[in-house]
C-alpha cells in the first residue's frame, strides 16, 4: 500500500535536498540565470519532488529556485496543506493563489530579481501557462533550461541506489508471491 511504502522509505535527509538545490543553483550561476522555475502537476512532478520532497499529485505548482537563497513553492493548493508540506520538505516559503503566473511575478519581485529567468524543461509546460508566465515576467529574458535537473537525477547517489534496490526487492517478492 502507499502508506506502507511511505513508512518503509523515509524522505531524503535535509542535507541531501539542500545539496540537490545547490547543484541547480550552481548550474544557474554558470548560465547567468537569476532563477529557475520548475512546473509540476499530477503527471509530472519528479523534478520538484527530487529538489523538495513534495509530490504534486493532485494539482499543479511551480518550484521557484533562485541562483542564491531558498526555493519557494508557488501553488494553487489551499493554505491548509502548507503545514505538512513544510514538515515533509526543505521548503519554508509556500505561496498559494489562483494564478501561478502572478505568483511567479510576485515572487521574483520580492526576490529583487531583474535578470534572466529559466524555465526547466519548457517543452513540458502547458502552453497557456508558459505564455502567461512569459507575459507576467515581461521585463525578464526567459530561457529554456532544458533538462538541467534531470541530468543530475540520472546519477543517483548511494542513498537513492539503496532505495531503488529495496524497491526492486519488494517488487520481486510481491511478484513471486502471486
Amino acid at each position: 500500500s502507499p502508506l506502507l511504502f511511505l513508512l518503509l522509505f523515509p524522505s531524503p535527509p535535509l542535507p541531501t535536498l539542500l545539496w540537490r538545490v545547490g547543484q541547480l543553483q550552481q548550474a544557474l550561476e554558470e548560465r547567468g540565470v537569476e532563477a529557475a522555475l520548475l512546473y509540476g502537476d499530477v503527471y509530472r512532478s519528479g523534478d520538484i519532488t527530487y529538489l523538495s520532497n513534495i509530490c504534486i499529485y493532485w494539482n499543479e505548482a511551480i518550484l521557484a529556485v533562485p541562483a542564491r537563497g531558498a526555493p519557494a513553492l508557488l501553488t494553487k493548493l489551499s493554505k491548509r496543506v502548507q503545514t505538512w508540506m513544510r514538515a515533509s520538505s526543505n521548503l519554508d516559503d509556500l505561496r498559494s493563489g489562483p494564478n501561478l503566473a502572478k505568483l511567479c511575478g510576485a515572487w521574483l519581485e520580492g526576490a529583487g530579481a531583474s535578470g534572466p529567468v529559466g524555465l526547466v524543461e519548457r517543452s513540458w509546460w502547458p502552453g497557456p501557462l508558459a505564455r502567461a508566465v512569459t507575459e507576467e515576467l515581461a521585463g525578464h529574458e526567459i530561457v529554456d533550461l532544458g533538462g538541467v535537473v534531470r541530468t543530475v537525477r540520472e546519477h543517483p547517489d548511494e542513498g537513492e541506489l539503496a532505495l531503488l534496490r529495496e524497491g526492486a526487492g519488494l517488487s520481486a517478492r510481491s511478484v513471486a508471491e502471486t
